[in-house]
C-alpha cells in the first residue's frame, strides 16, 4: 500500500445550519477530513474549523469556474474565504481547498 493510502480519514460530524434557500437543506453535515486535505488547507492559510464555518454558514454558494465543484464564500475570523468542496451525498462534504479572497 502506498503511504497516501495508509492515511485514515478522520470523520467529524459537525455543522448545524438552517439555510433553506441554499443548496444545503440538511441540518447536519459530515465532513470527511484526511491529513492530506488538512495539510492542503494549512498551506492556503485556512483551518478545518474555518472551512466548516464557511460551508455551514455561507454568505453565498456558487459553482467554481475552474473545477465545477461547489464553492462557498463567507467571512470568518476577519477574513473572507472561498471554500471548494464536493457533496458526496445529501449530507457528506468532501473538502477540496480554501483560499482567502481579497
Amino acid at each position: 500500500m502506498s503511504r497516501r493510502a495508509n492515511r485514515d480519514l478522520l470523520f467529524r460530524t459537525t455543522c448545524v445550519t438552517f439555510y433553506v434557500d441554499t443548496p444545503h437543506r440538511h441540518a447536519v453535515f459530515l465532513f470527511l477530513w484526511s491529513e492530506l486535505i488538512e495539510e492542503h488547507l494549512v498551506e492556503h492559510g485556512a483551518t478545518p474549523d474555518e472551512f466548516e464555518a464557511v460551508v455551514c454558514g455561507p454568505e453565498s454558494v456558487d459553482i467554481s469556474r475552474s473545477s465545477g465543484r461547489e464553492i462557498a464564500f463567507g467571512e470568518v475570523n476577519g477574513r473572507f474565504l472561498a471554500c471548494v468542496y464536493e457533496m458526496l451525498d445529501e449530507s457528506t462534504v468532501l473538502p477540496v481547498t480554501a483560499y482567502e479572497v481579497e
